[in-house]
């Protein structure tokens, strides 16, 4: 059987991360997170302050269209 759907004719990537606060972080009013993809920047997102976790690590996930992706990312990062 060969399956076929959407998603394969456009890829939409999920990339997750762990992020902790430095220690003595408070009064937070937003987060933010911009994913970084062969030095372009490809999804941003911001989060609430009040919802963010006192202490310990929180999980965030930012998507983005791949399409234009190649097969082999060189560098993937957090800023």
């Amino acid at each position: 059987m060969l399956l076929y759907n959407s998603q394969h004719a456009r890829p939409q990537a999920l990339v997750a991360a762990n992020v902790t606060l430095p220690q003595g972080t408070s009064g937070l009013q937003r987060v933010s997170a911009t994913l970084w993809v062969d030095d372009r920047p490809r999804a941003r997102s911001t989060w609430s302050g009040g919802g963010w976790p006192g202490s310990g690590p929180a999980r965030i996930a930012l998507g983005y269209d791949a399409q234009g992706e190649a097969t082999a990312l060189k560098r993937l990062s957090w800023r």
